[in-house]
């Protein structure tokens, strides 16, 4: 049983979708295998997806500098419960098409106008 919450790791396994083992390798930091114990670090998406209904604050997550699961935590929250937090393919995949957006749009100026733009925010900022 998680102490603060009072969720027993079934509980968190049926609210997350994580399987037992899995939170029991995130809580304990440790993987065992065959030729002994090994020091495990849970996925972004392991810790988003504990952090919701343990009442995670983000923040916590950014002091141990896990900035993108503290950023993926706070989008959730925003989203609300109904929605849930996509595995790691999917956020992957959200990742990949945002570079591929990025491109295209930087694509669409020459050079001479990026550079003014660079230069006309930087004026802007002084």
């Amino acid at each position: 049983m998680h102490r603060k919450s009072g969720l027993t790791v079934a509980d968190l396994s049926a609210a997350t979708g994580l399987s037992v083992a899995t939170i029991h390798i995130a809580l304990n930091g440790i993987r065992y295998r065959s030729d002994g114990p090994r020091i495990a670090v849970p996925t972004d998406i392991t810790l988003v997806k504990l952090g919701s209904p343990l009442g995670m604050d983000p923040q916590v997550l950014r002091m141990i500098g896990r900035d993108r699961a503290a950023d993926m935590l706070e989008e959730a929250k925003l989203a609300g419960p109904r929605v849930g937090v996509p595995s790691e393919q999917e956020a992957v995949a959200a990742a990949a098409a945002r570079a591929a957006l990025a491109v295209k749009v930087l694509s669409a100026f020459s050079s001479d106008e990026m550079m003014a733009e660079i230069r006309r925010r930087k004026m802007s900022d002084e």
